[in-house]
């Protein structure tokens, strides 16, 4: 069957475009972001997907659900699944066209996006029955073997080795870990791969005056262990009050964080979120996710663990083992031989004492 007839019960998002705003249209689509569930101005909740098919896999084509119940809405597993949305309707705001699921009219059914994953839904509306159509599973292997390498590599989030102090700036990260202060404020930490801006610090007292915290410095060895061994980790300091730190708990994802502040304190860089800011799980084939993994892989197989910053080449020191190489700190308190200087590793190699943010 060709593809235009598999697709006459739903429009593709270039169609969905071309449609007159209020139409109702059917669409399929992979999820490669997920928004945060949140109460409406009304009583209901709503949430915002970014969707992306085999015409337009960048920048994505929002769509907004709403339901009368939090359960009611839909639950994706991991970005990357698709959803079957129908009787949805197209709106423009601001210039910016998406579609609004409304719970009285529109249905939805959400299919594992991983090659070999079961061709059934595992979750479908419950306040309007969907109609499960004779393109579904054809068009779900289609989604599923959509690639997005062919999308523009237009990056508009920052590197973390780009950001400035005092702006409101986006950003994709991977998050590694998130704790509680003793406020009960949350910190989360990110890496992308990539070294923070270089600090040129001429108050030795600083750290007197203002004193890092402990927390991070406390974390166990087994969590210190599995900490990338190259790029900065930044804290990003989250109110209590942000909804979005429960899509964040546990670590593992990859997310945009959206108006996000930064600042110096005690030498450090560190993120704020502030009333805007927002934050969204994305997808592991993301172009801005596969631009961080690809600098980190370049810079593990062409730099070894030197850092950003340096430029020292050939290195400074000599040593007659050829085992040595550099290295952060970071991989080497954490290497799993300790049987140098009381505790440090043989094999690790010189460290990197350029200044980097590697700990």
């Amino acid at each position: 069957m060709a593809a235009s007839s598999r697709r006459s019960f739903y429009l593709t998002i270039r169609d969905i475009r071309n449609s007159p705003i209020g139409s109702k249209v059917n669409l399929i689509a992979k999820a490669i972001e997920i928004g945060v569930p949140r109460k409406s101005g009304g009583s209901d909740y709503f949430l915002t997907l970014k969707l992306v098919d085999e015409t337009e896999p960048t920048p994505g084509f929002s769509v907004n659900i709403f339901e009368d119940n939090l359960e009611k809405l839909p639950r994706i597993k991991f970005p990357g699944d698709i959803i079957s949305l129908q009787c949805v309707e197209l709106n423009v705001y601001g210039g910016d066209f998406f579609c609004t699921f409304k719970r009285r009219i529109s249905s939805f059914a959400l299919f594992d996006g991983k090659a070999g994953g079961d061709l059934t839904p595992y979750q479908t509306s419950l306040t309007r029955r969907f109609l499960a159509s004779n393109a579904d599973e054809k068009l779900v292997l289609q989604l599923r073997a959509l690639s997005l390498r062919h999308q523009q590599e237009v990056f508009k989030t920052l590197l973390l080795c780009n950001i400035e102090s005092d702006k409101q700036l986006d950003i994709v990260c991977k998050v590694l870990d998130v704790y509680k202060t003793s406020t009960n404020d949350w910190i989360v930490l990110v890496w992308d791969g990539t070294d923070s801006p270089v600090l040129l610090q001429n108050d030795l007292d600083m750290e007197a005056k203002s004193p890092i915290r402990p927390e991070l410095y406390d974390l166990p060895r087994e969590v210190l262990h599995a900490l990338p061994k190259m790029g900065s980790i930044v804290e990003i300091f989250v109110d209590k009050v942000f909804e979005g730190i429960y899509l964040l708990k546990g670590g593992g994802h990859w997310v945009k964080f959206y108006n996000i502040i930064f600042n110096i304190r005690s030498g450090v860089w560190r993120g704020v979120v502030q009333s805007p800011s927002k934050v969204r799980i994305v997808c592991a084939a993301n172009s801005d996710v596969l631009h961080r993994k690809r600098i980190y892989e370049d810079r593990l197989a062409s730099y070894e663990y030197s850092p950003l910053s340096s430029i020292c080449n050939p290195p400074l020191t000599v040593t007659d083992s050829v085992l040595s190489g550099y290295s952060t700190l970071r991989a080497s308190l954490t290497h799993p031989e300790e049987n140098f200087f009381g505790g440090y590793p043989a094999q690790a190699g010189l460290f990197s004492f350029f200044l980097s943010s590697s700990f």
